[in-house]
């Protein structure tokens, strides 16, 4: 079951990571064109391996299908365990940023009045760091055509905030993100932009190491290295400043109000040679970040579902060659299949792999598993319907399910208002106007 829709967080189970940007349309029409085929059903909002009421369990549907792909993406993100990371007001994930962003139903509300915040502090420089810096730092004026949640729009129209610092603890060489989120926000109307400490333009012999051989850093790389050598912005009114070599030792509270975030206290580390591969060591010293907000963007893991083996210390499902679920050496506490002969289990996507890689890198890892599944189907007889298909449409009935009718309705009633404000579209960021919206294609 994929996260998208019929995961774990219902409609919308992950915010897409990069918010209000409209998305490829090819994307888009791709899923348009399956979603159009007889032979496919979609069922949405459905609690797949949850454990609150009416949630499905994994078992339940190897018992119905024939075959199970689980895709359930990252959609859980980890504090630091440092001190404040998890407990001052004002020190969040950066997942939590975007879900209110993007209008999810469980990120409606921020919690920090962007209006009293002048810096903001990113703790790391993935695509989601990026993502979030340039959203603080965008013109409101051009947001408002996006499909940005309406009440994000309203809060960074009132936004104060003039400074976003990413602080990072490797190098610029070592920077996880790609070379387009980097030119995004690199070329924000108004922003100065300052990289610290600055990579040369020539790499040194430790840069090189660091990127690998990799073309997407080089590419990184040299972006980066561009824009510490280029001129100072004259028209500049934000900042954006890129400190690498930095690791948060502590999240500490605003002077004058100690129940908000006022700093975080950084370790200044340097690069470390250990035979042929580099880390980030710390010198001893330190600085200090003012920010009444900072955003946590270290990652994210894989959740748990109930029924299916997991991998704690990679925090993904463990699968073998074309994405098959190795249930040998799984959770000896997973609930077992109602049926005697379970249907095989697949894994793709971030589930499968960890959290890294954009479309793409999905792409060829979905191209992997289908080969499997099919290759899988054609080596054994298929016999009659599942003996499971009849219980789990009565676990399902009556449940607020959306279907393909339900979700053209949904997307047809966020791009109608969208057009009435002058958008690409606007959200229905509650799961009672989003039943509500596809329940309206049954009347």
């Amino acid at each position: 079951m994929g996260g998208g829709v019929g995961g774990r967080g219902g409609l919308r189970a992950r915010a897409d990571p990069h918010p209000s940007r409209r998305p490829p349309q090819n994307v888009t029409h791709q899923f348009d064109r399956l979603l159009a085929d007889p032979r496919v059903a979609f069922w949405g909002g459905v609690d797949v391996g949850g454990g609150g009421a009416g949630a499905v369990g994994v078992g339940s549907l190897r018992a119905a299908f024939d075959a199970v792909v689980l895709a359930h993406g990252a959609d859980a993100a980890p504090s630091l365990p440092i001190p404040g990371a998890s407990s001052l007001p004002g020190v969040l994930t950066a997942r939590s940023f975007v879900l209110w962003a993007n209008g999810h139903p469980d990120g409606r509300e921020l919690g920090v009045d962007l209006g009293a915040v002048s810096s903001v502090a990113v703790v790391g420089v993935g695509n989601v760091a990026l993502d979030c810096a340039r959203l603080l730092l965008a013109d409101p004026a051009a947001l408002a055509r996006t499909d940005i949640s309406r009440r994000a729009l309203t809060a960074l129209q009132g936004s104060a905030v003039r400074r976003v610092t990413l602080v990072a603890r490797r190098g610029a060489a070592a920077a996880a993100c790609t070379a387009k989120e980097v030119r995004e926000v690199l070329s924000l109307p108004s922003v100065a932009v300052t990289v610290t400490p600055p990579p040369p333009l020539d790499p040194t012999k430790d840069d090189v190491a660091e990127m690998g051989g990799a073309r997407g850093r080089k590419r990184v790389y040299d972006l980066l290295a561009a824009a510490a050598a280029a001129a100072p912005r004259a028209d500049a009114t934000k900042s954006l400043h890129l400190q690498f070599l930095r690791s948060p030792l502590e999240f500490t509270p605003d002077d004058a109000d100690p129940g908000r975030v006022g700093g975080v206290t950084l370790a200044v580390n340097e690069v470390k040679r250990d035979g042929g591969r580099t880390r980030a060591a710390p010198t001893g010293a330190t600085e200090r970040l003012p920010a009444g907000l900072v955003l946590q963007a270290v990652g994210f893991r894989t959740p748990r579902l109930a029924g299916t083996p997991y991998d704690e210390t990679r925090a993904v499902v463990p699968s073998g060659l074309g994405g098959r679920v190795e249930e040998g050496g799984g959770d000896e506490n997973a609930a077992p299949s109602p049926s005697s002969f379970p249907a095989p289990l697949y894994v793709t996507g971030w589930a499968r792999r960890g959290p890294s890689g954009i479309i793409g890198t999905n792409l060829i890892d979905a191209s992997d598993v289908a080969a499997a599944v099919a290759a899988d189907a054609a080596a054994r007889p298929l016999g009659p319907a599942r003996p499971g298909r009849a219980a789990l449409k009565t676990a399902l009935a009556g449940a607020p399910i959306v279907d393909a009718a339900g979700w053209r309705a949904i997307d047809a009633a966020e791009r109608k208002a969208g057009e009435a404000a002058g958008a690409v579209r606007v959200k229905l960021e509650t799961r009672g106007e989003l039943f509500a919206a596809a329940a309206a294609s049954r009347a």
